[in-house]
């Protein structure tokens, strides 16, 4: 059974969750503060860490660098009410592994969590992914993506969506392909739009300003190269 340690001070909100993810069969420790979250942590580990973006004393972004001192391997997914790009960016480069908007539903976030239970660790991905039609460098070790040179900031789900495009260039891969492989989903657990596949293809080409991404018409992509 895998144990999760949630991290908020909205008294409802905590419970609500924490609730729904023991009826998940997950086992659930609960804080209403970083304080209370770091007794929890000293004598426990954890498979992954829910904790609230921001709240009293000290924020999840304080609370993030002090779970990376004790537990460098444990993931961490940060809930937060802010639609600020700038803290989605600040939280992955923190290590965070996910960034979930409260207001989503309770299927959402689990499909959230079980992706992120699903992701290797730094160590699990050595190695480095060069294309030099599009002048890329990725490195699977430290999440490190750079184009012409220059370090080009991902989420967590357009860097694997990235790898996962590369490792299969030249061959068509369908939405589904995509979801199974990239949110590790299987077709019954599937519930997310065709269009979140699209908006995450999307952010890549503009990120990168890369053209070898195609759209095949009513079937997936292709990462074509000669």
């Amino acid at each position: 059974m895998k144990k999760l340690l949630l991290v908020d001070d909205d008294n409802e909100y905590r419970n609500i969750i924490k609730t729904y993810l023991v009826a998940q069969n997950y086992s659930v420790d609960d804080a209403e503060s970083v304080s209370g979250a770091l007794e929890f942590l000293n004598n426990n580990e954890y498979d992954l860490i829910i904790s609230d973006l921001y709240m009293e004393k000290m924020d999840g972004f304080q609370f993030a660098e002090l779970v990376r001192k004790i537990d460098e391997d444990v993931k961490i997914i940060f809930l937060t009410g802010s639609t600020s790009d700038q803290d989605e960016v600040k939280g992955l480069k923190l290590g965070a592994n996910d960034y979930l908007r409260k207001g989503s539903s309770l299927e959402i976030m689990m499909q959230r969590i079980e992706m992120a239970l699903k992701q290797k660790n730094e160590k699990q991905r050595e190695g480095l992914l060069i294309d030099t039609v599009e002048d890329l460098v990725i490195d699977k070790g430290t999440y490190k993506v750079t184009k012409a040179g220059e370090e080009v900031e991902l989420s967590a789900l357009e860097f694997d969506l990235l790898v996962f495009l590369l490792e299969n260039k030249n061959k068509i891969l369908t939405r589904v392909d995509i979801i199974k492989n990239v949110w590790h989903l299987t077709e019954d657990q599937i519930i997310m739009s065709n269009r979140t596949v699209d908006t995450h293809v999307k952010n890549l080409r503009r990120k990168l300003n890369i053209k070898a991404i195609l759209s095949i018409r009513s079937r997936g992509y292709k990462w074509y190269e000669k």
